[in-house]
């Protein structure tokens, strides 16, 4: 059975503690391979504007914050808890795969997510003051990643990206905000004239708030809800047509299908598959499997994907977690219903998986 030690954690986590326990549980041998999709943990801004009294920060832009490393260690103990009847308690290379972005707050919130959920046992403690162990985290070039941070160039992409931008949808809502955008560009010194640009200024604006900083006064004559709204927006954009959904979650999910098939195969020692990305990630791919809800995700806010055996068959089970102290909660597939299986799924998708992705990039 599983147990937590309330004297292994601190007095902050205590109430966190009997979550932990609830997330405990005996997988009868029915799961075969873990992936999980999780958003970096807190950050610091990427860009400012050029009215911004806070012009700096420390350690610079866009880098995990120490608050960040915090929340990437918890979901780490979080998904070991989970985990711990399924996962073996030693790091063993062959079990695990760890994917990230090109970003360095991605590829440090996989290593702090590792410390979590992987610290040194018996002969792996190397020193005795330092419980932690160096794990391989891959990353690509941002050029030439088409899986995370979705940046590799896909011509056929950008042009339904510029189409989406100027759909009726859109500039019905740039029309509508017009004014909010004026007063915008010459609060802010930035030129502000549609959703993309807000989502940016609002990033900013909502992590200084989050660091107790004073936001200037022309903030006090706007809705900060009403910007993240637009953001939201934004956020989905990339993701827009099924078309799209094909060229940038389409290859994450043919990512995450390749594992369950090699682990169907029985030609993977693979049991956990970890891909540290970003907010947009997570929305598109959870778009692509036909989650439309608009949201802005937290930090360390997480998809898992479950390959289970049962039956003689392979089920596959999908949960999220909103943010880094959740329990996650599985979510029904509209074209896979309960038990989805694995040949059910793959089909279901077939609209949104790319056959040849390069291919598919450069026709016209």
């Amino acid at each position: 059975m599983c147990t937590v030690s309330v004297n292994s954690m601190k007095i902050w986590n205590f109430f966190l503690i009997l979550l932990l326990s609830q997330l405990c549980r005996e997988t009868a041998g029915s799961l075969k391979l873990v992936q999980v999709l999780f958003r970096h943990g807190d950050r610091t801004p990427t860009e400012t504007y050029p009215n911004d009294p806070h012009q700096s920060w420390k350690g610079g832009w866009g880098i995990l914050t120490n608050k960040g490393k915090s929340q990437m260690y918890y979901l780490g103990k979080l998904l070991r808890e989970r985990y711990r009847t399924f996962l073996p308690e030693h790091y063993i290379a062959e079990n695990v795969y760890v994917r990230s972005s090109y970003a360095d707050r991605c590829i440090m919130s996989a290593q702090t997510f590792l410390a979590g959920l992987f610290p040194p046992k018996d002969d792996q403690i190397w020193n005795p003051n330092l419980l932690w162990q160096p794990i391989p985290v891959k990353s690509v070039p941002r050029h030439l990643d088409n899986v995370i941070a979705m940046k590799k160039q896909c011509l056929v992409y950008d042009d339904a990206l510029k189409n989406a931008y100027q759909s009726p949808k859109i500039k019905q809502i740039n029309e509508a905000n017009a004014d909010l955008y004026e007063y915008l560009t010459l609060a802010t010194g930035n030129p502000v004239k549609d959703i993309n640009a807000v989502e940016y200024l609002y990033n900013t604006l909502e992590i200084e708030l989050q660091n107790n900083l004073t936001l200037p006064q022309w903030t006090k004559n706007i809705s900060l809800n009403h910007l993240r709204k637009i953001a939201e927006m934004n956020f989905a954009i990339f993701s827009d047509t099924t078309l799209m959904k094909r060229l940038t979650g389409g290859s994450f999910l043919t990512e995450v299908i390749t594992q369950m098939k090699t682990k169907i195969d029985r030609t993977s020692a693979l049991n956990i598959a970890l891909f540290s990305g970003h907010d947009v990630t997570l929305i598109t791919v959870l778009r692509t499997l036909g989650f439309e809800k608009l949201f802005k995700p937290d930090y360390g806010a997480y998809l898992v994907f479950e390959l289970h055996e049962a039956n003689g068959d392979y089920e596959i089970k999908i949960f999220f977690g909103e943010n880094y102290e959740t329990v996650p909660q599985q979510m029904e597939l509209e074209f896979c219903k309960s038990p989805c299986i694995f040949n059910n799924f793959v089909k279901g998708l077939h609209a949104v998986l790319p056959d040849d992705w390069e291919a598919e990039c450069s026709r016209y």
